[in-house]
């Protein structure tokens, strides 16, 4: 291989860095530019041709003498007005034109660039490698700018909601019917009787329609809640012939509607909300406030026509009256079915001025709702605010009010009140707090009777229930690990059967009910595991009664933890080892590798309820549908169904059927030996007389009994 060739710049480069290093390096000073003066240059004149022009001539043989007259005045006196026309701005438009064509021009020169390079993205492939030269390959892709996907998102969550849209428009259009109204002709007398069947007609259009309205609401509140502004539209209609019968009509449908549809719960809103799911109810929420609210405010007008102010002439008349106690009615229906509820304090506030009405119906019908409200508050705030108006009326009335106003308070709760006790409850609650170290020792002497082996399991049972006691409420905060009682209260699951150890199952239900259900945030998921699994099998051995009660609380702990859904699962290969069923600590059992295999045989059970029960625990235990409780049994706790179904009244719930009676029973018919020798064999034994002699055998058992 020959000597590769030094390039010509390396090579001044070294013998510069050479003589650098010598100090022989000679530096090039600047030198001075001399700026030498050109000659001028001569350029050739051109002798330029003049041409002779006629046409200053014959523009002024064009021009009328009338208007030269005053062309020559103006250029005379000085007046350049007439410069200022439009004719006389072509050269800047044309200079704007210019402009305008030169960023055309550039738009067009951005628009025509190849478009080859935009959003397109070059992909390296595996090269090809051919003889003594590699080729390379390429692929271009398009690629999707975010705008263009955003877009895409944007424009398909658009044509959902226009189908959500559309969706409800239909609704809309189903409930919205229209009232045929019938044009008469005033010109012709009428009769009365035309006039009651024309009313009759309308009015019953109108029935209807507020009734398809009302019905819609109540099958579906969220979809259909623009049904009330639909109704309060009605109630705003003006119709003389039907102004009363109509309003009184809306405004009872709309008092049935709302007590049905309206929460228990105060309507609070959040600001931003994120989920679709929690954007729909609020909206929901924001139209019922909206309707209630215009709801309200015309029952506080119609209202107000029985409340007279000074300076009223206004003369009402009975219909008039009627509408306004059937308003005061419904304010105070609302109040008694959700006195929680959004604006109740704005209703007490219209209501109670009218305990002092001059109607006695009107004061009847509040005083029954304030009685109400205070015996069912529980709370106290709606309370409080009723007796805050009270005493406000009474004391703008200067106390000059009628007997229902005060007569009211009578039905509070006050004489329940005892202030001592409530001091000597106090005290005693203080006396407790400052002996929180006498519990923990408590605690330490529990264990060491726990410790004891003589224990007897209903001993065991109370201290479990004594210290988990203990450790709730305001002994949360003590420190003390109460694994060891977990481990006692499972090992004692066995210790409970049908026989003479059945007596403290009650016990067992209780601590088992305080634990799972009461402590289930505090348990792990292997130790809930271990404890549901034993109880199925504790149920194999148990009366019915202690098994339903068992049931419920396997059936509670799968409700509050869908973790536990795999022991309803018979693949065991998800956990580590195996089941320990002898194993006395929850947390170390291996549950988990486990199934409640006892649910099947506990389908077979005698009791059909404990039947139920059981396949209501394999189904998954659903709310609704295929494997679902009855309403009956699912409501009751575990302390409920245990005495409902106890069994030591001697009452057996449900009552056992009595058998029933086979008409059909085949009767055995007398038939004859068809051996002969057999039969005379029968014969001769049966006709043969036998005597039997029993007095040894009683002095043997006499002689037995005295030694």
């Amino acid at each position: 291989m020959g000597k590769l060739k030094t390039s010509r710049v390396k090579k001044s480069n070294i013998q510069r860095t050479k003589l650098k290093k010598q100090g022989k390096l000679k530096y090039t000073r600047n030198k001075k530019t001399i700026v030498k003066p050109q000659q001028p240059v001569k350029h050739e004149e051109e002798e330029e041709e003049e041409v002779e022009s006629d046409h200053g001539e014959d523009f002024l043989n064009m021009v009328e003498p009338d208007d030269l007259d005053f062309l020559k005045k103006a250029v005379v006196e000085g007046n350049y007005s007439m410069f200022k026309g439009a004719q006389f701005k072509k050269e800047k438009k044309s200079l704007k034109q210019k402009k305008e064509d030169e960023a055309d021009i550039e738009e067009e020169y951005e628009r025509n660039i190849d478009e080859s390079t935009i959003n397109k993205k070059e992909r390296l492939l595996l090269p090809i490698k051919s003889k003594g030269t590699i080729i390379k390959r390429a692929v271009i892709e398009e690629v999707k700018d975010e705008d263009e996907m955003e877009r895409s998102l944007k424009k398909s969550n658009d044509e959902n909601d226009d189908d959500d849209d559309e969706g409800l428009g239909d609704e809309s259009k189903e409930d919205d019917i229209k009232i045929e109204k019938m044009e008469r002709d005033l010109s012709k007398p009428v009769s009365i009787a035309e006039m009651m069947a024309w009313r009759e007609q309308l009015m019953a259009q109108y029935k209807f329609k507020i009734g398809v309205l009302s019905s819609g609401l109540l099958e579906d509140p969220q979809h259909k809640i623009m049904n009330i502004a639909r109704l309060l539209e009605l109630y705003d209609e003006w119709h003389p012939e039907l102004q009363v019968t109509l309003r009184k009509l809306v405004l009872v449908s709309l008092a049935e509607v709302l007590k049905d549809i309206i929460p228990s719960y105060q309507i609070k809103h959040q600001e931003n909300p994120d989920v679709r799911q929690t954007k729909e109810l609020q909206n929901y929420e924001k139209s019922l406030l909206k309707g209630y609210r215009g709801y309200l405010q015309r029952l506080e007008k119609v209202a107000s026509r029985l409340y007279h102010k000074k300076g009223d002439t206004r003369v009402w008349t009975k219909a008039d009256i009627s509408l306004g106690e059937l308003s005061i009615k419904c304010l105070c229906e609302l109040v008694m079915e959700h006195p929680y509820f959004n604006y109740s304090t704005n209703i007490i506030r219209v209501i109670i001025p009218y305990l002092d009405n001059k109607l006695s119906s009107v004061r009847e019908q509040v005083s029954k709702a304030v009685r109400h409200v205070f015996i069912n508050d529980k709370r106290g705030e709606i309370t409080l605010e009723i007796v805050r108006r009270i005493n406000h009326l009474v004391k703008s009335r200067k106390h000059s009010v009628r007997p229902d106003v005060i007569l009211v308070l009578s039905s509070l709760k006050i004489q329940e009140v005892n202030l001592e006790q409530i001091k000597e409850a106090e005290v005693k609650k203080k006396k407790l707090e400052e002996k929180k170290s006498r519990v923990i020792n408590l605690s330490k002497r529990e264990r060491k009777i726990m410790s004891d082996s003589d224990l007897k399991v209903k001993e065991q049972l109370n201290c479990v229930l004594t210290v988990f006691k203990i450790l709730s409420g305001q002994g949360e905060t003590l420190t003390i690990d109460p694994n060891k009682f977990y481990a006692h209260l499972y090992r004692n699951i066995y210790n409970i059967d049908a026989g003479v150890r059945g007596a403290n199952s009650q016990l067992l239900i209780e601590c088992l009910e305080h634990v799972i259900l009461g402590r289930r945030r505090k348990l792990s998921v292997a130790r809930l595991l271990a404890f549901v699994k034993r109880m199925s099998v504790g149920s194999l051995q148990n009366e019915h009664h202690t098994v339903l009660a068992l049931l419920n609380i396997v059936k509670h702990a799968l409700q509050n933890n869908k973790a536990l859904d795999i022991l309803l699962d018979l693949d065991t290969s998800v956990g580590q080892g195996v089941y320990l069923y002898e194993l006395d600590d929850p947390e170390y059992c291996n549950s988990e590798n486990t199934a409640l295999y006892e649910m099947t045989l506990l389908k077979k059970h005698y009791h059909p309820t404990v039947r139920l029960l059981a396949q209501h625990i394999i189904s998954g235990v659903p709310a609704t549908g295929i494997g679902s409780l009855p309403s009956d049994v699912a409501k009751l706790s575990c302390k409920e169904i245990y005495n409902e179904y106890d069994p030591s009244q001697v009452a057996f719930k449900p009552a056992v059927p009595i058998p029933r009676t086979n008409r059909n029973i085949s009767v055995i018919k007398s038939s004859t030996i068809r051996n002969k020798e057999l039969s005379i064999l029968c014969d001769k034994v049966m006709n043969t007389s036998f005597e039997a002699d029993f007095s040894d055998i009683l002095q043997k058992k006499k002689r037995l009994k005295r030694e």
